[in-house]
């Protein structure tokens, strides 16, 4: 008997397991006595267990907790169903777009490799070309030289009484020291191609030099006036390239001024520089030309240049050489009316104005 009580107990008490998540309960205490059971003295005779079900409470929040899952499923199907073709399309076109893509870059590497062999070409011919004029502007020195030497000898010996040698001679000489200025040009542009070392310094009358230029003119000495500042001091710096810069700018100016028009070289220290100016009486300059005759191997007046020869070389020398002195150089010209040539090379400010005793300045 008390073991079916027992298991009847257990049944009760699944039972109540299995309800507690629906139910609400409370218990209420009983004393019999009258009291009001708040006392500790006071015993509770009885407790009455109160329960409410809550069960139809859980089945609705069930229920809307089901319809709602079903709901955010269908909706999430039509969803996807609504997407996937443009998930599709868009997946194909991407695909597509990538195809073009690597078919356009594998395209473009073959025409950069092809680039790069042909630039690698022309660097090579570059080389090339500059070694071929270095070759044959230092074989085509000494020849020269020695034709200008035997030139000046003979019209030493040239009697006055025979105008006609004299003249023949002297184009010679003029023409011979044209073609060495030329192949310097040619040999120095190829030195700075390749790397040529900055200038080098040494004691140097920029006055001697000037008169170095102006006797490398032969037939043209009269036309060459040289103004040299009274407080020109001796300089520390290459004569090889300044005599190049003045050359070049006495050369053009010649070229392109009328037969016996006066060529005006101007050296002089202004603001710790010193400036010198290669002004003519030429044809000028066009202003819209005036950005391009730095530039190697610009020539602005086809026709003079087929009349008076050059490569353009000659300025553009001027501005390589006038920058390895840290310098610049300005160009005033204005059409058939001439051209001046300013070149400006930076010294120390400290110029003693007592020629006697000049102060050696590095420039």
């Amino acid at each position: 008997m008390a073991s079916e009580i027992s298991d009847l107990s257990e049944s009760e008490n699944e039972s109540e397991r299995a309800l507690a998540d629906q139910l609400f309960e409370t218990y209420v205490p009983i004393n019999l006595s009258g009291g009001t059971g708040s006392e500790e003295v006071e015993e509770v005779d009885a407790v009455i267990e109160v329960y409410q079900d809550y069960s139809a409470i859980q089945r609705e929040i069930d229920r809307l907790n089901d319809t709602l899952k079903i709901s955010l499923g269908l909706g999430l199907l039509a969803l996807y169903v609504l997407l996937l073709p443009v998930m599709v399309g868009t997946t194909r076109t991407l695909r597509r777009q990538n195809a073009q893509l690597l078919d356009q870059a594998d395209q473009l590497g073959v025409l950069l490799a092809r680039e790069q062999e042909t630039v690698a070409e022309l660097r090579q011919l570059d080389r090339l070309k500059s070694d071929f004029a270095a070759a044959a502007s230092h074989e085509l020195r000494t020849p020269l030289t020695t034709i200008r030497g035997f030139a000046e000898l003979l019209k030493q010996q040239t009697p006055p009484a025979d105008p006609g040698t004299r003249d023949a001679v002297e184009a010679i000489a003029r023409q011979t020291a044209h073609l060495q200025r030329l192949v310097g040009n040619l040999l120095r542009e190829a030195r700075l191609e390749h790397g040529d070392p900055e200038t080098i310094a040494e004691p140097t009358s920029v006055a001697d030099v000037l008169d170095e230029v102006r006797n490398g003119f032969p037939g043209s000495v009269d036309r060459i006036h040289v103004q040299v500042g009274s407080d020109l001091p001796t300089l520390a710096l290459d004569p090889v390239a300044l005599h190049e810069i003045v050359a070049n700018l006495v050369d053009n100016a010649l070229k392109y001024s009328t037969p016996g028009a006066p060529v005006v070289v101007d050296a002089r220290i202004v603001d710790a520089s010193l400036t010198i100016r290669v002004r003519d009486e030429g044809v000028g300059i066009s202003p819209g030309d005036l950005p391009r005759i730095f530039d190697r191997f610009t020539q602005i007046d086809q026709s003079s240049t087929r009349a008076h020869g050059g490569v353009g070389l000659g300025l553009h020398l001027v501005r390589e050489l006038t920058r390895r002195f840290g310098g610049e150089v300005e160009v005033d010209s204005v059409k058939d009316r001439g051209t001046t040539f300013t070149v400006t090379i930076p010294v120390p400010a400290s110029v003693r104005q007592d020629p006697q005793h000049p102060e050696m300045l590095s420039a």
